[in-house]
């Protein structure tokens, strides 16, 4: 070094006791990983900082609704170590990316930075428990308590105690939670790098042994990999209960990933302390054979993804909106420019709690819609009101009828016979009863037992083979899962259409026969105090459900 050099490292280690301090490698605009630099042979990367690319982030604070904390990103061009500089224009352009509190900004010392020199040591330094951490990916939000648990799941390690360590683990929560998107950020932020990927549907063939050999070839890339990560999506395409599988192969499939999570080579593996980490997603994971759901396997401690509260949903929706914001603030209105830096977080309230039983996708797809209205009408910048009218827009293009009862409808209504609150599942076997009656004489009987300090909001919602049917059986089973979905703090009765064309159907589509199925799974994961309405169905042995249609104790 010479004297003119300015040590980045020291200066780092000097703020840190006082400053978070992030850090990670970037070429181009993709995130890579650090240990790619690590070298034996180099002590130090020689840096050039890029005033040009600073860079101001405002992140939703999880744990206190009232604050968004402000961050500056620095990018420091690698043009050099201290072994050679490289050419004028590298082949290659990395970046180190540091990532500061905006509060500690005035305290670097930029007059000083002409040549700057970072150790290699610092690179490995960057991790979650005890050194820097790695700078924001920035692909999600409102998922904190999830986040903390795969951290935990890849990060820690048993080795020093004696144990083994925990090799995988289940992700389970409705379609649009962020499932996927928390996997390849937090692989993002820790590695550089996405994991190896298989979603469960692609992997099946019509060619015996096919969809087994495709999957140990990716468990083996997955093995061969520098993270020895791997990433299942849609779990419940390839592993459903063997006893429940209609055929053979299906077996054959959940026995092969057996034999790969949990036989003589993962238990060689796990021996040597060095095993290969597998994270499983799916919407329904009851139906995932317990085999698999086992400590050693994918575990019986799966992490739950929950439909976003208010407070997960203001974030979410922070999280969009700062999108735009960073591509050019201008392209807000004040008040939403005022969102995001936090001087008025109290802004979108009224919409986020219309956005009851949203989901992460559905609050992007919101934003997004609201983008392309402001295109659409020859305007440059997005305001609350046209937030607003996107938003009844896009509830009224859901198929999904859903309607609020107020108290007054609550009090005038019928006495339906055989419904009382320990109803799971009525029958309309009288034609002249009308579903939204059953719907408020159940939640008027529902309401009466509740205490007055519990404060629940009670939804009607009615959906027809139309609505869920699709040529995609993924999009199919979505549009049921989402007719089921809803808030803790929310109560719903449902009602399905044309119940006997559905249960008829089922002998002649694999399709409907799988979404009665899908329809069951979701049943056995509703709270007792909702209510399915059915159409009266004349053949007992053609139920659309399973389950006993009187009171489930």
């Amino acid at each position: 070094m010479t004297g003119k050099d300015f040590d980045l490292t020291q200066w780092l280690e000097e703020i840190s006791d006082k400053y978070e301090v992030r850090l990670s490698v970037r070429e181009g605009k993709e995130w890579v990983d650090r240990k790619e630099l690590i070298d034996k042979n180099i002590e130090y990367y020689i840096l050039k900082a890029d005033p040009g690319e600073e860079e101001i982030r405002h992140y939703f604070n999880s744990e206190d609704v009232q604050k968004v904390g402000e961050w500056k990103r620095y990018a420091f061009t690698i043009i050099g170590n201290n072994r050679e500089i490289y050419s004028p224009k590298p082949e290659i352009d990395i970046k180190i990316i540091l990532e500061l509190p905006s509060n500690c900004i005035d305290i670097i010392p930029w007059e000083k930075m002409g040549q700057v020199t970072l150790s290699v040591e610092t690179l490995d330094y960057v991790n979650e428990r005890d050194g820097f951490k790695p700078v924001k990916a920035n692909k999600i939000a409102g998922l904190e308590e999830q986040k903390n648990r795969l951290k935990r799941f890849l990060g820690i390690t048993n080795e020093e105690w004696g144990l083994s360590d925990e090799t995988g683990i289940i992700l389970q929560g409705p379609p649009g939670t962020g499932k996927t998107e928390l996997v390849i950020e937090i692989c993002q932020e820790m590695y550089g790098s996405i994991p190896v990927m298989i979603s469960g549907p692609e992997i099946l063939s019509k060619w015996v042994g096919e969809s087994e050999r495709m999957l140990r070839k990716k468990f083996e890339e997955a093995r061969d990999g520098n993270h020895r990560l791997l990433y299942i999506d849609e779990l419940d395409a390839i592993a459903r209960t063997r006893s429940e599988s209609s055929e053979n192969y299906s077996a054959q499939i959940v026995a092969q990933l057996l034999v790969l999570l949990d036989g003589a080579k993962a238990k060689q593996e796990r021996e040597r302390n060095n095993p290969l980490k597998v994270i499983a997603s799916t919407n329904i994971s009851h139906v995932i054979d317990p085999a698999l759901r086992r400590p050693g396997r994918l575990g019986s401690r799966p992490v739950y993804f929950e439909m976003p509260c208010n407070h997960e949903r203001k974030a979410i929706l922070h999280h969009y909106l700062e999108k735009i914001y960073c591509n050019g603030k201008d392209k807000l209105s004040p008040d939403l420019q005022n969102f995001i830096v936090g001087r008025d977080l109290k802004l979108l309230d009224e919409v986020i709690d219309k956005t009851e039983g949203f989901t992460g996708a559905d609050l992007e797809d919101l934003v997004r819609e609201a983008v392309v209205q402001v295109q659409e009408n020859d305007q440059s910048v997005l305001d609350l009101k046209i937030l607003g009218d996107t938003l009844e827009e896009f509830s009224l293009a859901k198929g999904i009828k859903s309607e609020d009862f107020s108290e007054s409808e609550l009090e005038a209504t019928l006495d339906i016979p055989g419904l009382d609150i320990k109803t799971l599942i009525f029958e309309l076997e009288d034609n002249h009863i009308n579903p939204r009656d059953v719907a408020k004489d159940y939640f008027k009987k529902l309401k009466a037992t509740k205490e007055s300090n519990e404060d629940f909001k009670f939804r009607y919602k009615e959906v027809g083979p139309r609505d869920i049917l699709e040529d995609n059986p993924i999009i199919a089973k979505e549009n049921v899962v989402e007719a089921f979905k809803h808030s803790e703090d929310e109560r719903i009765c449902l009602y399905i259409k044309n119940t006997e064309n559905i249960v008829k159907a089922r002998k002649y589509s694999p399709l409907i026969d799988r979404l009665i199925g899908v329809i069951n799974e979701q049943l056995l994961q509703w709270d007792q105090e909702n209510l399915l309405i059915l159409d009266y169905i004349s053949e007992t042995s053609d139920r659309i459900t399973n389950m006993n249609k009187e009171s489930i104790e």
